[in-house]
């Protein structure tokens, strides 16, 4: 469940604050980027929805490689605060991991160069990983996965 709660989190409130962060950032720079293309709320809300389901179906190879690396954190009964750090590390190489996947797969993209749009997600993946974390993870019987 741990994994999941993560994964969740950062791809939706991810999305609502580099959403945020883009706005902010068009809104004083004026070159009136993404965020002054909208028309309607209606053209606002699909694309946030739209950009969650791409956040979503992007990261799922990141989903089961942290549930994979917090189901061998249990088994091997490490102690909280070094699992912690361990998820941690392992939910920011996933996350830059990814965004740089993608820049390289696309020439145009330019997401390395766009930090309002990576950090929210990296920001999102710390907190979350470090919130969510159960208070036991001595043994796999009391921890769901």
């Amino acid at each position: 469940m741990y994994p999941l709660r993560v994964w969740l989190t950062s791809a939706f409130l991810g999305t609502v604050l580099a959403h945020f962060a883009t706005y902010i950032n068009s809104y004083f720079s004026f070159i009136g980027t993404i965020s002054y293309q909208y028309r309607t709320t209606g053209d606002l809300v699909s694309y946030f929805l739209t950009i969650c389901l791409i956040a979503l179906v992007a990261s799922i190879p990141c989903w089961l490689t942290l549930w994979f690396v917090y189901s061998r954190l249990i088994r091997s009964n490490q102690e909280p605060k070094k699992a912690k750090w361990t998820l941690v590390i392992a939910g920011q190489v996933l996350c830059w991991g990814l965004f740089t996947l993608i820049a390289l797969l696309d020439d145009d993209l330019n997401l390395m160069s766009q930090e309002e749009i990576v950090l929210p997600y990296a920001l999102v993946v710390a907190l979350s990983t470090w919130f969510y974390f159960p208070k036991r993870v001595s043994s796999p019987e009391t921890n769901e996965i």
